[in-house]
C-alpha cells in the first residue's frame, strides 16, 4: 500500500509564493504514484494534456495491442464510458489479491455524465465492502475560470450530485501542496474521491509563523480535516465576522481587502474549506478538533464564499441566513479570461469587500 512519506520528494513541495495550477500538483502526485505502485492506472479521453494525466500515461505508456502492459488508458470522447471502466476495473483483484486503483479525468463540467457507472461503484463498495473499489476522478478546471471556452465548460452544479452520494468525498484543495496532501489522505482511508483541481495557476499559500496578519497559518497537513483556520479572531471587541471559503482565487481576492475590513470595526476569522463532507466526519469522529475549527458560535456569524455552486458550503450556515450568507455563483458566466469573469461573477477583491460590508447581524 503507498502511503505518505515522512519527508516528501521534492517533486511533490511547491515553494511558497509561487503560482501553480493544483491540476499541476495533481499532474505530480499521478506521476510520481505511477513509479511508485504496479496496481495504478490513469486516463481521460481526449483532455489528457488539459487535465495533467498525459506524463502519468506517458512512464508505461497506453494500453493498446502492440503495448498490453501499459497503465496510460486512452477513453475516447466518452465520459459516460470511462466512468464505467475506471470505477469497475478498481473492483476487482489481481493475483495476491491486489487492488488496482485508477484516475479518470474530464472536466468537472462533464463529470455528470460519469455519474451512473460512479454510482453503481460506489453501492458495490458498499454491498461488498471486501472489494471495495478506490478511484479519484478528476474534475478539472473547475469554477468560472476555464478561460475562453465559457459557460458550457464552467464547473458549476456538478457538486451537488456528487456530495448526495454516499460513499465519495468531493475534495477541493486550496492550493498546490493542499491538492499532494488531500491525496495521500485519500489513499489512506481508501475511499473514492472527486477532486476539484484548477486551470489558471493560483497562489501556493504561506504558512507557519506570521503568514497571515501576524498569525500562525497552518500546515497544509491540515486540509485532511476537511477545514482549517486560515486565520482566527483578534478578540479585539469589534463586530465577529467568520468567513468560510472554498476556492485559490477568492480567498486571495479576499486577502487583499481583510485590511479594509477589519478597519471597518470588524473581526475577521478565516476558515478554508476543502470537503464540508470530511469535516462532517471529524466533527463525529473528533467533536472537540471540529469545533476547535469552527463552532456554533462561529455559525452565528458566518458567511460563504465559493466561487462556485453555493450549496457546496452549506453545513457552515444555518438554514435562515443561507441566501443573504452565501457568496457564489447563481447562473452561467460568458467566455473571457480570469479577471473579466471574476468581474462577471462580482468576486473581485472589490466586490467581496462590498458584499461583506454589507451583512447584517
Amino acid at each position: 500500500s503507498i502511503k505518505r512519506p515522512a519527508k516528501l520528494p521534492k517533486e511533490l513541495i511547491f515553494e511558497a509564493g509561487s503560482k501553480v495550477a493544483t491540476r499541476k500538483a495533481s499532474q505530480a502526485f499521478f506521476e510520481y504514484l505511477m513509479k511508485e505502485s504496479a496496481f495504478f492506472w490513469v486516463g481521460a479521453g481526449d483532455l489528457s494534456e488539459s487535465v495533467k494525466t498525459d506524463k502519468a500515461e506517458n512512464i508505461f505508456g497506453i494500453i493498446n495491442k502492440k503495448n498490453p502492459y501499459g497503465r496510460g488508458i486512452r477513453y475516447g470522447i466518452a465520459e459516460q464510458n470511462m466512468g464505467m471502466m475506471g470505477t469497475g476495473m478498481t473492483l476487482d483483484r489481481l493475483p495476491g489479491n491486489f487492488a488496482p486503483a485508477s484516475v479518470i479525468g474530464t472536466y468537472a463540467a462533464f463529470t455528470s455524465m460519469m455519474c451512473n457507472g460512479i454510482r453503481v461503484a460506489v453501492i458495490n463498495n458498499h454491498i461488498y465492502p471486501k472489494n471495495k473499489g478506490f478511484f479519484i476522478v478528476l474534475a478539472s478546471h473547475d469554477g468560472p475560470e476555464v478561460g475562453e471556452d465559457g459557460p458550457t465548460h464552467q464547473g458549476l452544479y456538478w457538486m451537488s450530485i456528487f456530495t448526495a452520494y454516499p460513499g465519495i468525498k468531493v475534495y477541493k484543495p486550496t492550493d498546490a501542496n493542499e491538492t499532494i496532501e488531500m491525496l495521500f489522505h485519500a489513499i489512506k482511508i481508501g475511499e473514492p474521491i472527486i477532486l476539484s483541481v484548477s486551470r489558471p495557476d493560483v497562489h501556493v499559500l504561506s504558512r507557519g509563523k506570521n503568514a497571515c496578519c501576524g498569525q500562525f497559518v497552518s500546515p497544509a497537513k491540515e486540509a485532511t480535516n476537511g477545514a482549517y483556520i486560515f486565520k482566527d479572531y483578534k478578540n479585539n471587541a469589534k463586530q465577529k465576522m467568520c468567513v468560510a471559503v472554498s476556492g485559490a482565487i477568492v480567498l486571495n481576492n479576499l486577502l487583499q481587502v481583510l485590511p479594509e475590513l477589519e478597519n471597518k470595526n470588524l473581526d475577521i476569522k478565516v476558515v478554508v474549506v476543502i470537503s464540508p463532507e470530511l469535516f462532517s466526519d471529524l466533527k463525529k469522529k473528533n467533536k472537540n478538533k471540529a469545533e476547535s475549527i469552527f463552532n456554533s458560535d462561529d455559525r452565528k456569524v458566518c458567511v460563504t464564499l465559493h466561487a462556485g455552486w453555493k450549496g457546496f458550503l452549506r453545513d457552515f450556515l444555518d438554514n435562515d441566513y443561507f441566501d443573504e450568507r452565501s457568496i457564489g455563483l447563481e447562473t452561467y458566466l460568458e467566455s473571457g479570461n480570469v479577471e473579466e469573469v471574476y468581474e462577471m461573477a462580482k468576486l473581485t477583491s472589490e466586490d467581496i469587500k462590498k458584499k461583506l460590508l454589507g451583512v447584517k447581524f
